[in-house]
């Protein structure tokens, strides 16, 4: 047998520990999840139907409460202590009106919360133009020219806001919007799971190399 050759018997087998993975194969990272709570910042709303939904809301619950308010204080005899106050609170008309204002104050403020304060004042006016229909039909008010002209300029200038930017600084996500994107991106996680799964597992391979993880062997076998 020549000099350097070794026999069979005496290589020793050079497999690699099960714990060894080549760079090359490795599987493939995945990026954590960012939930970005109010702590992120936003430029823009996440639904875009959050902006005619609330406008709606605004406009409708603060025109109908008035009205409801108006109506039934008028059915009501003069209103002179606060017994008569407390008194009318409790009437079916002006009861429904409290709520509807209620609801108009709560939507106002999400309203405020991805909104610009200029793009929402003006926008949600057309629930004085609103008001003055109601007054107009079910409350025999008579509107002069000047306050119909007044209520055109009001729609107008509606009309104006409308097509504008609805906010021109950053706002921090809401807390829905957060959830909403945790929910998302965990649902996308999960969808690529198995894929994940099939890259780590074709990536895991015996590498075959020298072992020197044993004191006193020679991994080449050389005598």
């Amino acid at each position: 047998m020549e000099s350097g050759a070794s026999s069979p018997d005496n290589s020793p087998l050079n497999i690699a520990p099960p714990d060894v993975i080549s760079p090359d194969n490795a599987a493939p990272d995945i990026a954590p999840l960012d939930p970005g709570f109010p702590s992120g910042i936003s430029p823009q709303p996440r639904w875009k139907w959050k902006i005619p939904l609330f406008a709606a809301i605004v406009i409708f619950t603060n025109a109908f409460g008035n009205f409801f308010i108006a109506r039934g204080m008028r059915a009501l005899p003069s209103v002179g202590t606060a017994a008569d106050l407390i008194v009318a609170i409790f009437t079916p008309w002006v009861g429904l009106g409290i709520a509807l204002l209620i609801t108009w104050l709560l939507s106002r403020m999400m309203f405020l919360s991805f909104a610009d304060l200029s793009y929402v004042l003006p926008l949600t006016s057309l629930g004085y133009v609103l008001s003055a229909v109601l007054g107009h039909f079910f409350l025999d008010e008579k509107i002069t020219t000047q306050r119909w002209l007044g209520t055109g300029l009001i729609m107008m200038g509606t009309m104006l806001v409308g097509t504008g930017s609805t906010e021109s600084a950053p706002h921090a996500t809401s807390p829905a919007d957060a959830a909403a994107e945790v929910v998302e991106e965990v649902v996308e996680e999960i969808r690529h799971a198995p894929e994940h799964g099939d890259a780590a597992a074709a990536g895991v391979e015996p590498s075959i190399g020298p072992r020197t993880d044993q004191p006193g062997s020679n991994p080449w076998g050389k005598q």
